[in-house]
């Protein structure tokens, strides 16, 4: 009897490979997904916790302005004019910058939004109020 020279792979297991890489990809393409919405709500709460401290820190420079305990309204506008945010805010859900663009008034601009900050008696900060922007559930703006 003759030996067959046995080269290459048959299609079952040529088959087979190509099931397990297809599962292997889509296991991929899922993990990546949920990655990103991760990521965007940490680049999101990032966006937060920078408008408070600016927030923070403008109160603190203009607390002898400041006439009555309370609540005080910030303009995010005053923040960026007064220089203490100096980066361009960019929206995480869909990457718009939504600090420069006041000639298109139907778009979202970050600037006409207001923090609410409630003052102690000696015009410390107690609480900073950001509703514009609701990371867990994807809302960034009106």
């Amino acid at each position: 009897m003759k030996l067959l020279n046995k080269k290459g792979f048959t299609l079952i297991e040529l088959l087979g490979v190509l099931t397990i890489m297809s599962i292997i990809g889509v296991i991929a393409v899922v993990s990546i997904d949920g990655m990103m919405e991760e990521a965007q709500k940490t680049e999101c709460e990032s966006v937060v916790v920078n408008l408070k401290n600016a927030t923070k820190e403008y109160v603190s420079d203009k607390r002898f302005d400041i006439t009555n305990s309370g609540v005080y309204e910030v303009k995010v506008d005053k923040l960026i004019t007064n220089g203490y945010l100096t980066k361009k805010i960019t929206n995480p859900f869909t990457k718009e910058d939504v600090t420069d663009n006041e000639d298109k008034s139907e778009e979202y601009n970050i600037k006409r939004e207001i923090i609410n900050v409630v003052l102690n008696n000696d015009y410390t900060v107690k609480t900073i109020t950001i509703d514009f922007i609701d990371c867990a559930n994807g809302k960034f703006g009106n």
